[in-house]
């Protein structure tokens, strides 16, 4: 009784975040490959811990090679460690909006390997904001962005707006003009392959469910995607 209220109490914020639009509930499946991939919750999960083994809440629980060697790796962005799972069993953080990981699969590369499958809310109609606080006592840093729409939907590289509280530009903005804020390539992946992707020179969409490596120069900052689009 008291998870089904939690799951309630989920939804209901959402709602009321999402300026009364409809929220939409459902599951979702994520194909990693062999060797290295870099994925993000493509929706919000029901239960965001990652320690949950049981199919289909917990966002790891088909992925029955991190018993043996392969890894999830979150980066935390204030010290610029990364947190391995399942090695580092207990410090590892719950799977939020936003967050991305590099996953590993012990398989030859291109492989289908596991398959994440869990329940959660869609938060497509939504624009998402994203922080990129930099490392503490520094300027900047690299962060792992995920982008938390399904699959199929895309959000333009150029529409992104980047803000620092007081001043915010879109990355058109920078292009034409030039920032000393945050480099103008985000590092993503193309795990069949394992080519690397850099947008916007390989494509001018972030990908739903994708993680995208970004360095910034500054100190708190934040990303703003704008509501994505049908790929």
């Amino acid at each position: 009784m008291k998870k089904r209220m939690l799951l309630l109490a989920i939804v209901g914020l959402l709602a009321i975040a999402c300026s009364a639009q409809a929220v939409t509930t459902g599951s979702v499946s994520q194909q990693l490959y062999g060797q290295f991939n870099q994925i993000a919750a493509p929706m919000i999960p029901f239960d965001p811990n990652p320690r949950n083994v049981v199919v289909p809440s917990g966002v790891f629980g088909g992925w029955q090679g991190l018993l043996v060697s392969d890894y999830a790796q979150w980066l935390e962005p204030t010290s610029q460690s990364l947190v391995s799972f399942p090695n580092d069993w207990d410090n590892f953080p719950n799977v939020l909006m936003g967050d991305g990981y590099l996953c590993w699969t012990d398989a030859e590369m291109g492989i289908p390997t596991a398959l994440l499958q869990y329940d959660g809310v869609d938060i497509s109609d939504t624009e998402a904001w994203l922080s990129l606080p930099g490392m503490t006592g520094s300027n900047g840093g690299w962060h792992y962005v995920g982008v938390p729409y399904l699959a199929t939907k895309g959000c333009l590289f150029y529409d992104i707006v980047v803000t620092d509280g007081t001043e915010s530009h879109t990355m058109m903005d920078f292009i034409l003009n030039g920032t000393d804020w945050m480099s103008l390539t985000f590092i993503g992946l193309d795990a069949p392959s394992q080519s690397v992707i850099g947008i916007p020179d390989s494509g001018d969409y972030l990908v739903g469910g994708q993680m995208y490596l970004v360095e910034t120069y500054k100190n708190n900052l934040a990303l703003i995607l704008p509501l994505p689009t049908d790929l």
